[in-house]
Parts: C-alpha cells; sequence; structure tokens
C-alpha cells in the first residue's frame, strides 16, 4: 500500500513480513518481536502476517519532514527503548484526560523515538559494515564469497545480503572488491616495479586483467597511472 505519511511498526509479537520495490530492487522484509520497520512517505509495500504466527505491532503514522535519506527499512530494538517510547507516547495520547491531544511532553516521546531509530541503524551499520571490512583484511589474499561472509557474521546468506544492502544501498561483495582495489593500489604505490599478476594474488584477484578492470571501476584509476605517479614521486 501506498502512504502520504511515514509510517512505524513496532513488532510485539507474530511475524510481520513485507514486500517493497524500490531504486535498490525488490526487497523482501521478515520483521519479529524486538523489530522496528520504517515505512517511508510513499513506499508502496505489500504486508501481511505470517500464517500461524499472528502479528501484534504498534503502528504510528506521522509527519517526519527532514528525515534523512537512505534508512534501513527495519532495525533490532536490541534495548527496547523504541518500544518503551513507543508505549508511553501511545498512552499519552490516549489519556481521557488530555483527548487525544499530542503536547509537548508526547512531542518529546516522538522525537526521542525516532532519534533512536536513527542511532540504532548508524549502530547496525558500523558493526556489520566493520566485520565484513576486517574479514576481507584477514583474507585478503583469498577469493571472498557472500557465503564466506555470512558465516563470519552468523546469518544467513541471503538474509545477510538484503540487511547489507538495506544499510548501505550496496552488496557486501561490492565494498569487498572496493577494499581488494584499495589494497592493490597502496602496494602498487609501494613496489611500482612489481608486475601487477604479483599484487593480483597478493589482493586475491583472478589475474591482471582482472586486477586492471577493479583498479579502473573501484580506484578510479589504471594500474599504469599508479605506477608511473609512484616513480616520479620518488624522482
Amino acid at each position: 500500500m501506498g502512504n502520504d505519511l511515514t509510517r512505524l511498526i513496532v513488532v510485539v509479537s507474530g511475524v510481520y513480513r513485507a514486500t517493497v520495490d524500490t531504486a535498490r530492487g525488490r526487497q523482501y522484509i521478515r520483521a519479529e518481536p524486538g523489530h522496528v520497520v520504517l515505512w517511508p512517505r510513499g513506499t508502496e509495500d505489500t504486508d501481511e502476517s505470517e500464517p500461524g504466527k499472528p502479528l501484534r505491532c504498534l503502528c504510528m503514522e506521522l509527519h517526519w519532514p527532514n528525515m534523512p535519506p537512505d534508512l534501513p527499512f527495519m532495525v533490532r530494538d536490541s534495548e527496547h527503548m523504541i518500544d518503551l517510547l513507543a508505549n508511553r507516547l501511545l498512552a499519552r495520547a490516549h489519556d481521557p484526560v488530555r483527548k487525544g491531544v499530542l503536547d509537548w511532553v508526547a512531542h518529546a516521546y516522538l522525537a526521542a523515538l525516532l532519534a533512536e531509530f536513527v542511532v540504532l541503524t548508524e549502530a547496525a551499520a558500523d558493526n556489520l559494515l566493520a566485520r565484513v571490512a576486517q574479514y576481507t583484511e584477514e583474507h585478503m589474499q583469498e577469493r571472498i564469497r557472500r557465503a564466506e561472509l555470512a558465516r563470519h557474521v552468523g546469518m544467513d546468506p541471503d538474509h545477510f545480503g538484503r540487511k547489507y544492502r538495506q544499510l548501505t544501498g550496496r552488496t557486501p561483495l561490492e565494498d569487498v572488491r572496493r577494499r581488494k582495489a584499495a589494497y592493490a593500489k597502496h602496494v602498487l604505490h609501494l613496489s611500482p616495479a612489481w608486475p601487477l599478476e604479483r599484487v593480483a594474488k597478493l589482493a586475491g584477484i583472478r589475474d591482471a586483467s582482472a586486477l586492471s578492470r577493479l583498479l579502473k571501476q573501484y580506484a578510479g584509476t589504471s594500474a599504469r597511472d599508479i605506477k608511473r605517479a609512484a616513480k616520479s614521486n620518488r624522482r
């Protein structure tokens, strides 16, 4: 469904499933208790409760005019802060004395809730990216596959790929290739006399041709230009 408001869904029990088409391709969401799902304004999605696991959730629709771009659709509320703030906000909104009027305290709860979502997003992205980067550095001379990365971070390969893309807008292997290109560029800069085949082997790249393509795509330069610049700096 489409919506002119931003929707925030806090899963309390059961399982929430959704499919959404974005510029990054089709995304599949499976949220369990402890997950928070965010649908930005204008998102077209199809959602449902998983059979046999009836859904109970807190759902809020709100205006978020300055929402940060490229937030993921889902985060884990590990400290249950969003759940706590959402319940306090809803309790205040349904207080018969206030008759549904959201006062400054309610707005403060809402601002804190949205800030917590952003903080959780940054923490999740930093942790996952750091672990992928660490594995890449430790296995630089090897050909790295998505399944190996997923096993390292303790996730199912498909879920890992979707989560990584949700957090970064890139695939995990794109970042692996980018890091390998940066490493190869550094090696060539330090040792411009080395043949490309040797550098390719050190970076876990198939051959010199593949390394040249990688440098062009991710380092924005050619091996020849890197070597030339390195030699020029030594004069």
